[in-house]
């Protein structure tokens, strides 16, 4: 068996194989990710208003907030139950409807007291049109469920591209005419329409109204805390932008929406793969009482990731005022401050994004629920405490969720996989390392180049910046040079997995 520090995709499990294949088609959204992101952050900052973009995001927020708790964490428990007969998975969508609608009444409720609560009422309207996501996305919820346990990521990607492709449509349209925070709203549910269209259409086989009660139980035993635990991310995250609203006001609201979006995109592309597989990959070793891939497999894919989103995520910090500028003229200037401070709290997040999958897959998600609650708490309080403060104070307080899970996974993989707390702090630190180096000859160039055009210099400082980093990758932590090239190799084929 290989050791941890030596894992090498030489003969992996079946589940292995699976997910080096899908990596095109991850490699393939990805790079539409970027492509989206672009635009959409593009249509954004051109066509929709700051204080039209923070009563869109309360809306959203509020709505996304709900569909946490009534999903039930469905999902997920398709993903790992051991069995993914039609008769679980006809039961999980019967039980995703039922809730569904349970929360487009909860989301009726809510809307008049916090249109009240803002003194406007087309927060509302808005509202009321967004509560239509969680039908819509309960609809989508099992037959994308039933494509991610299989490891089939052909299917999701034609999936994803064509759900975004028509919200970036409607964004653009929609923001053209003049509809402000209904152009991001009506963005949104054109995705998911797209996306439930493209299932509907290569599905072999859509689930049925059928119902039974000793599946059910089994499927909430593991989706009421997987709930839970969604309940706690969302309310991080949709609590945090509602108190901001109310504590800074709407322009505030908008300028933090915009940047946290600008930096989750890309978050969100380099953890697509973890976001899409992981819990499948980690609970098909799990289903094969593999314990030593399952180690190896958690080093390996760390090491990849944080070597991958350190820089990523530096030269956003770096450069964050100059794209501002460069792509809106002065009109998001506030955003900049906060998009650096963003990105340098996901540089430490990255080496702990597989933490939360693999507890899963183990059984083990009481501890990921019990970090959950802590991250919120903590995370909430902060926004409360800064009320007073600058923007960019509101940014820090953001990002303390993420050092509060520097202390909490290093112990919890420590416990769980028996992975010695050295092995995890090289995981974080070599990186580091290299984007420090990446820094000082970033700023160095920036003085020695001071007279150039302003992309022009950007462009020199992005290059030579990104070839210190990858030769002090090269000496100080090789072994993830290596590992991305065998990776490489059994994706395109040139290698036997």
């Amino acid at each position: 068996m290989n050791s941890p520090e030596t894992f090498r995709p030489a003969k992996p499990h079946s589940a292995t194989r699976h997910l080096f294949r899908s990596v095109p088609w991850v490699v393939l959204e990805a790079g539409f990710n970027v492509v989206h992101g672009l635009s959409s952050v593009f249509a954004i900052g051109l066509l929709v208003p700051p204080g039209e973009l923070g009563k869109a995001s309360v809306a959203l927020s509020t709505v996304l907030f709900i569909e946490s708790f009534t999903s039930m964490g469905l999902q997920e428990a398709v993903i790992r139950s051991r069995s993914g007969d039609t008769i679980t998975t006809d039961t999980a969508f019967c039980l995703a409807l039922c809730f569904a609608l349970a929360g487009v009444l909860l989301a009726t409720i809510a809307a008049f007291p916090l249109g009240y609560l803002y003194d406007d009422y087309q927060i509302t309207s808005l509202l009321l049109s967004s509560s239509s996501l969680l039908p819509l996305n309960a609809l989508t919820l099992v037959p994308a469920a039933k494509l991610a346990r299989k490891l089939r990521g052909g299917t999701l990607t034609k999936r994803m591209i064509l759900g975004k492709f028509a919200g970036l449509a409607t964004l653009f349209l929609f923001g053209l005419l003049g509809a402000g925070a209904w152009a991001v709203v009506v963005s949104a549910i054109a995705t998911s329409a797209g996306g439930l269209f493209v299932l509907t259409l290569f599905a072999t086989r859509f689930p049925r109204l059928r119902f039974d009660r000793p599946k059910a139980r089994e499927l909430l035993g593991f989706g009421v805390i997987q709930s839970l635990e969604n309940v706690f991310w969302s309310a991080t995250y949709r609590i945090f932008g509602i108190l901001l609203g109310y504590l800074h006001g709407s322009v505030a609201l908008g300028y933090f929406y915009f940047a946290q979006r600008l930096v989750e995109e890309m978050a969100s592309m380099l953890q697509l793969l973890v976001n899409r597989f992981a819990l499948s990959f980690f609970a098909g070793l799990e289903r094969a009482a593999s314990s030593g891939a399952t180690i190896g497999a958690f080093i390996a894919g760390t090491r990849v990731l944080t070597s991958v989103a350190a820089p990523a995520f530096a030269l956003l910090a770096f450069f964050a005022e100059d794209v501002l500028i460069i792509f809106f003229g002065h009109r998001w200037d506030p955003a900049g401050p906060l998009i650096a401070i963003l990105s340098i709290g996901w540089i430490f997040a990255f080496p702990r994004v597989l933490v939360g999958p693999m507890l899963r897959a183990r059984g083990d998600q009481m501890l990921v629920l019990y970090y959950a609650g802590l991250s919120c708490a903590f995370t909430l309080l902060a926004c409360i405490a800064s009320a007073r403060y600058p923007l960019f104070v509101v940014a820090l307080a953001w990002t303390t969720r993420h050092l509060i899970a520097i202390p909490w996974s290093a112990w919890v993989v420590h416990y769980r996989l028996g992975i010695a707390y050295k092995t995890l702090a090289e995981l974080t630190i070599r990186p580091l390392l290299a984007v420090f180096a990446m820094s000082v000859v970033i700023l160095a160039v920036g003085y020695i180049v001071p007279s150039l055009e302003r992309h022009l210099q950007l462009a020199i400082q992005v290059t030579i910046g990104l070839i210190v980093y990858a030769c002090t990758i090269y000496f100080v932590d090789r072994e993830s040079l290596n590992l991305m090239r065998r990776i490489a190799y059994s994706v395109l084929g040139r290698a036997r997995l």
